[in-house]
């Protein structure tokens, strides 16, 4: 259990690093330049993935903040945006390679 525990460590580790030292280059194009094929692949193999999970995750925790938010429409819509809308925007619409500020 403590192998896996240390290889799965190693591994978040690594990936955060990767993705700060090679997609800082994504967010500071112009919009009509096209990103560089690294900050492209390290989107593709990196980032989309973890907003995924960020985004899967989201929903767990909006479903368990239901009850707790349920008595305000407006709490509901601020943990809805929170957990789930903001992260599937960051995974599912933005475009492969380009920062938040490049969105359509």
């Amino acid at each position: 259990m403590k192998k896996f525990q240390r290889a799965f460590l190693t591994i978040l580790i690594t990936a955060l690093f990767s993705m700060t030292t090679l997609t800082p280059q994504a967010f500071a194009l112009d919009r009509d330049e096209a990103p560089p094929v690294e900050a492209m692949a390290a989107d593709l193999l990196l980032l989309k993935p973890l907003g995924f999970v960020a985004t899967t995750v989201g929903c767990v925790l909006f479903t368990a903040a239901l009850p707790f938010t349920v008595w305000s429409k407006q709490r509901i819509s601020e943990a809805g945006n929170q957990f789930i809308v903001a992260p599937g925007v960051y995974t599912f619409v933005r475009p492969l390679g380009h920062g938040l500020n490049d969105l359509p």
